[in-house]
C-alpha cells in the first residue's frame, strides 16, 4: 500500500508500478479478509457468537468513517466524506492506509489467540472458562 504511493509515477515497460502495487495489495488484502471473518467467529463462546460477530462487524464499520476522515485531514480537505485526492497528499495518504494494515497485523500478532489445531469445542471451553481471581497480597502495610 505504501509503495503504491511512493511509486505512483514509475513505469516498467508499459506497466505502472502504482497499478501493480494496488493489485498486490488487493490480492493480499482480500486474502486477509477471507481469514479474518472465520477467525472472528471462533473467538466468541457459543452463547455469545451471534452477538459477538454483530459487535465485531459494527465496530469494523467505524472504519468507513475513520478512513475517509483521516484521509481528509491528511489531504487538508474540508470535505470529510469525499476528500479530493491531490498529488501532494498521495504518499501521506497511502502511508496512512498502510499504517492501518500494520496496526491490524500487530493486533493479530500480539493480542490474538492461536486457534490452529484446536476444535471449535476446545476453543469454546477455553473462552467460557471463568477468569481466575486476582491473588490477594499477604503483606501488611508498615505500621500494622
Amino acid at each position: 500500500m505504501s509503495l503504491a504511493g511512493y511509486l505512483h509515477d514509475v513505469f516498467i515497460g508499459g506497466l505502472s508500478l502504482f497499478y501493480a502495487m494496488i493489485l498486490v495489495q488487493s490480492f493480499f488484502g482480500s486474502g486477509n479478509y477471507s481469514i479474518v471473518g472465520p477467525y472472528m467467529g471462533e473467538l466468541w463462546p457459543a452463547r455469545l457468537r451471534g452477538s459477538g460477530m454483530g459487535f465485531v462487524y459494527g465496530v469494523g464499520n467505524l472504519g468507513k468513517f475513520i478512513g475517509p476522515a483521516g484521509l481528509a485531514i491528511i489531504a487538508g480537505s474540508s470535505n470529510f466524506v469525499n476528500p479530493k485526492a491531490t498529488l501532494d497528499a498521495l504518499v501521506p495518504g497511502f502511508n496512512y492506509f498502510a499504517s492501518w494494515y500494520v496496526l491490524g497485523a500487530l493486533a493479530f500478532w500480539l493480542i490474538a489467540m492461536e486457534t490452529r489445531g484446536r476444535t471449535i469445542d476446545e476453543i469454546d471451553s477455553a473462552l467460557d472458562r471463568p477468569m481466575p481471581a486476582p491473588a490477594l497480597s499477604l503483606e501488611h502495610p508498615a505500621g500494622d
